[in-house]
């Protein structure tokens, strides 16, 4: 799929584009590009710091020895050691050593009355701590549970109303899409009562020619109200369709969607024809479809017209047919069959029409490539070629 150019919008339940992998990552890009440049919140009425353990110096200093990364120091075992005192004959000494061993004595008592009431009191007293756990763990499951419960029926309300909506939307759209259509025909309709229509001739690029004095008119002026009431409707699929856009000349109006996605470009391109098409019937007006192009221009504009003005200007000046040498039309697109067409009327056999790549065509010749057209063109003007590209790398198209 292609991802250049794509809208996201919040209906998940209806839209499925997410559950394309190319999609889905195309969208996590984007969630985490916007979360790059989103604005942080303002800070500066939060405390800086908050200092733990204040009125505890041994927890404090515990904290501090865990932030340097200190190891746990050992255990102190020196005031549990029965020692003889260093020196005998003083007093002191043995003292010290009588009232350590006093205190040792008084350590062991106070462990065995611990141990005592630990085992009479200890397994009712771990049990009720588990109980109180248990009761703490139950309540905390039951408000997960609730939260859980009430996403659920969230989400099941949004695909419930989404879903509900699908078939709204659609209609919505549909009928906007008739409404527009019956305002077009309408003013379609008001324009032809206002103006009357003009044939036109030939087509912007086939209009006029130049000479040695300059540029001249093939044709008469054409009418080009037209392009008042088509022009909304083209605007409007631009808008829907990002990079499309507009080429408009003297006597036609082309819609290029060749840098918009292919697939969605393709489908706009015949959703506009067919609106054209309900329009075209209260209008002397033809759509031409294009390489990534759709063309909108007078019925009787093609790129054959001016070519029967060329030579029915040839025929009826100082030259006539039979004094030229050869007539070579080359050609790659649908508006140059009308020519092939015409030209392969001609009572001649110095007539060569050709299109450029192999495709079902009304021209007598095939050419491969645009290099070979340039090579051909190049031949025909050396010094060296006065007669019919005999040599050309042509095949014959039938």
């Amino acid at each position: 799929m292609n991802t250049d150019n794509v809208i996201i919008d919040a209906l998940p339940y209806i839209d499925k584009e997410y559950d394309d992998p190319e999609m889905k990552r195309y969208v996590d890009n984007l969630i985490e590009e916007e979360l790059k440049i989103t604005v942080k919140k303002d800070t500066s009425e939060l405390p800086q710091t908050i200092e733990l353990f204040e009125n505890d110096e041994i927890l404090r200093n515990e904290m501090e020895r865990i932030k340097n990364g200190e190891p746990f120091p050992l255990l102190d075992t020196i005031r549990y050691r029965l020692s003889d005192p260093q020196d005998h004959s003083k007093l002191n000494e043995w003292v010290e050593a009588v009232e350590n061993s006093e205190a040792q004595l008084e350590h062991q008592y106070n462990r065995l009355i611990n141990l005592e009431l630990l085992n009479k009191f200890g397994a009712n007293a771990w049990r009720y701590s588990n109980f109180q756990l248990e009761l703490i763990l139950n309540e905390i499951t039951e408000k997960v549970n609730d939260k859980k419960n009430k996403i659920i029926d969230i989400n099941k309300e949004r695909k419930y109303l989404q879903t509900k909506s699908e078939a709204k939307i659609k209609q919505l759209e549909q009928q906007w899409k008739e409404n527009v259509s019956k305002v077009l025909e309408i003013e379609a309709a008001c324009k032809n009562l206002e103006n009357e229509i003009q044939t036109a001739v030939v087509i912007q690029r086939g209009k006029r020619i130049k000479d040695d004095q300059g540029w001249i008119a093939m044709v008469d002026q054409i009418n080009s109200s037209w392009k008042d009431t088509i022009r909304p409707l083209f605007q409007h699929y631009t808008e829907r369709t990002p990079g499309s856009f507009i080429e408009e000349k003297e006597v036609n109006i082309t819609w290029h969607y060749r840098n918009a996605d292919p697939e969605f470009g393709s489908w706009q391109a015949a959703e506009l024809q067919c609106n054209l098409e309900k329009i075209l019937s209260h209008m002397a007006l033809t759509v031409v479809l294009g390489k990534k192009t759709l063309e909108l221009r007078p019925a009787s504009v093609d790129k054959s017209t001016i070519t029967k003005c060329i030579l029915r200007d040839i025929r009826t000046g100082q030259h006539s047919l039979g004094d030229i040498d050869f007539i070579l039309c080359i050609g790659d697109g649908k508006t140059d069959e009308p020519v092939f067409t015409m030209l392969n009327g001609y009572h001649t056999n110095e007539c060569y029409t050709a299109t450029v790549g192999k495709k079902q065509t009304e021209a007598k010749f095939y050419i491969n490539t645009v290099d070979e057209v340039q090579s051909l063109l190049h031949d025909l003007i050396s010094p060296t070629s006065t007669t019919a590209p005999s040599s050309a790398p042509a095949t014959p198209a039938n």
